[in-house]
């Protein structure tokens, strides 16, 4: 028989290199589970010492689980803020490649100019990812994206907020 102890739950986690400096002890954290349910948690514990594969340190989130709902081996997704940053949040089917592979949208100016602004993915989420690096206002092309070519002239026709095409 094998004996577990489930309350405090730890949940265990990597975290890449470029980040480690961002997070602290009793930070807290969002706890998703992958077959459904969200709670919170706290960072318990932090690594010093990466993994030599992969570059990323080990980091422990303790998760309250008094009630005994919890159990042993649940697949999760850990979200900890590291600071803030302005994105505007949108499909994923807009995203394009400039002809150099780097990602972004296509945007038109007030002349109806194609332009293309790189965009860098900050947070993914069912229906949407969150991009950071674009302008604060922008008119975004969200439909023939790939059939227009920067610097072209077109004549966007503006979509109602929540329309379905």
């Amino acid at each position: 028989a094998k004996v577990v102890d489930l309350e405090p739950l730890l949940v265990t986690g990597e975290i890449a290199e470029r980040d480690i400096d961002r997070i602290r002890i009793d930070q807290p954290v969002g706890v998703r589970f992958v077959g459904g349910g969200e709670t919170t948690g706290v960072v318990s514990y932090v690594s010093k010492v990466s993994s030599n594969t992969a570059r990323t340190f080990r980091i422990e989130v303790t998760v309250d689980n008094a009630n005994g709902r919890l159990g042993e081996g649940l697949t999760t997704e850990l979200r900890l803020e590291t600071g803030s940053v302005r994105a505007h949040r949108v499909t994923p089917a807009i995203l394009t490649l400039s002809d150099d592979g780097v990602v972004g949208v296509k945007a038109v100016d007030a002349d109806g100019r194609v332009l293309f602004h790189k965009a860098t993915v900050v947070a993914d989420e069912p229906g949407g990812v969150w991009l950071g690096g674009l302008p604060e206002s922008l008119t975004l092309i969200t439909i023939g994206q790939e059939f227009v070519r920067i610097g072209q002239v077109v004549k966007p026709v503006e979509e109602k907020a929540g329309a379905k095409q």
